[in-house]
């Protein structure tokens, strides 16, 4: 199997550590932007409503024009991709991890408290990084750790997809 080439003879795993390191590059580089303050007052339910509580967020975020209404920290599993679902009368995040080899499940019935209600490990070696649902069926990719992201390259892995 060869590997994918773009017009310009770039491989795809080129293209993506060049855009990974871009976009880290120029998040680095914001400074513009407004401080999302963690521990904040947050009205819910519309202005009139009276219900508020106080967020905890992650120390040193920012934001801009977006409004945070609740938060968690994955068990410490950062999140990658998300998909989310309804379920009765209940709403679910389902995520891949970066740098956890697996898939979480989250409640966010309640926005303002969203709780991880189930951890999936992945196979050894593997990015899970990938999640899509339609309708009972979630698709996730597997794919090797590239060395440069902490990954072994002898170490044996998974690719392709789970279903």
């Amino acid at each position: 199997m060869g590997v994918e080439r773009t017009d310009s003879g770039v491989s795809r795993r080129q293209a993506l550590r060049a855009s990974l390191t871009a976009a880290s590059a120029l998040a680095a580089t914001q400074t513009v932007a407004t401080p999302a303050r963690a521990g904040t007052e947050v009205a819910h339910a519309g202005a009139d409503s009276g219900i508020s509580a106080v967020v905890p967020g992650p120390r040193g975020q920012f934001a801009r024009n977006v409004e945070v209404v609740g938060y968690t920290d994955m068990d410490h599993r950062p999140a990658f991709k998300l998909a989310i679902r309804r379920v009765g009368d209940r709403w679910y995040l389902y995520t891949g991890h970066f740098w956890h080899s697996g898939w979480s499940v989250v409640d966010v019935t309640d926005l303002r408290r969203p709780e991880v209600v189930a951890f999936v490990p992945g196979p050894e070696d593997t990015w899970t990084l990938q999640v899509d649902l339609h309708g009972d069926i979630m698709v996730t990719a597997l794919e090797q750790i590239f060395p440069n992201f902490g990954g072994d390259p002898e170490a044996s892995f998974e690719e392709g997809i789970y279903i």
